[in-house]
């Protein structure tokens, strides 16, 4: 009892000379909120600030959005602590290789105006005002499991190309669009409506061939061909659209579409989202109008987007 009683006075002891000999210590710092964006004299960080101050949304472009002095008790001195936005951090699971899941951080800050004039005109308003966006980091180039455009992170949405924004075409700012905006609701549809997806959605696409439901879809494990989801069709009908789709799970190699890869669940939703923020149903049905089962998988999935509380022209 003694022994305890001594141990405990040492430590307090202890922790009193550390306080004395550090008077000027601050507090940690821990619980800042360092997603808040400053007013600047330099344009571009100006008209950052002027997007916060007008809908909450921080939006960076450089994964480093702050630091400052801390003091380690333990070390007994002062480190420089730098705040990070955790783009592949997944919490309760694998966090990827660098080698695939990857991004390069803006070289040129002048390139970030254009995009942000485009997302002030033509996403932000978008997005409904109950809709929470932690933040938007600018990227110039991206490599994830989510594509090469866009990929939502664990407290930031990602958008690449910034160094090529200039020079898009009408065509690929629209693609542009819908990915920043899948990235909003695709992960949330597939986490949370996986009953209605498989009754509403996958099942349009089970039902183009019945009698090989387990090759439809692509799985993490097996990449499955078209030829093979579409079995039993002719083979001038063995096509993606025949199938209800409009992406493949993997870049296609050749020119010969039986031998793409369908694509996975997940990415079929992905898919749709996109193309339902990048294209007016004009647009969509001068693509794929020709091709029932992609037509009624547009629909259903713009239908419950709007729950979501997005409108459409």
């Amino acid at each position: 009892m003694m022994k305890n009683i001594l141990l405990y006075i040492m430590a307090f002891s202890s922790l009193l000379v550390a306080c004395d000999s550090e008077s000027d210590l601050k507090p940690s710092g821990a619980e800042r909120n360092w997603l808040v964006v400053e007013d600047s004299d330099v344009p571009v960080d100006h008209e950052r600030y002027l997007i916060f101050k007008e809908t909450g949304i921080p939006i960076y472009y450089n994964d480093t959005i702050g630091s400052e002095e801390r003091y380690s008790l333990s070390a007994r001195e002062w480190y420089t602590y730098y705040e990070k936005l955790q783009v592949f951090y997944n919490p309760g699971g694998a966090t990827p290789s660098w080698t695939t899941s990857n991004y390069q951080v803006v070289a040129n800050p002048e390139d970030v105006l254009p995009v942000l004039e485009f997302l002030k005109a033509e996403v932000l308003n978008a997005i409904p005002k109950d809709m929470y966006i932690a933040s938007i980091l600018l990227v110039d180039t991206l490599n994830s499991t989510s594509g090469t455009l866009a990929h939502k992170g664990f407290n930031t949405v990602v958008l690449s190309e910034v160094k090529d924004f200039a020079a898009m075409t009408d065509g690929e700012k629209k693609v542009y669009r819908g990915a920043a905006l899948r990235c909003l609701v695709a992960g949330s549809l597939v986490a949370t409506e996986g009953d209605w997806l498989e009754e509403n959605f996958y099942e349009l696409s089970y039902a183009t061939n019945p009698n090989n439901i387990d090759y439809i879809y692509s799985t993490a494990s097996r990449s499955t061909m078209v030829y093979r989801a579409a079995q039993g069709y002719p083979l001038e009908e063995q096509r993606l659209a025949t199938l209800g789709f409009i992406g493949t799970k993997t870049k296609p190699t050749g020119t010969d579409e039986r031998m793409w890869y369908v694509p996975e669940k997940q990415q079929d939703v992905s898919q749709f989202c996109e193309a339902v923020f990048a294209y007016t149903e004009a647009e969509f049905i001068a693509l794929h109008g020709n091709a029932p089962v992609v037509m009624e998988k547009f629909y259903v999935l713009r239908d419950k987007i709007k729950e979501y509380g997005f409108t459409f022209e």
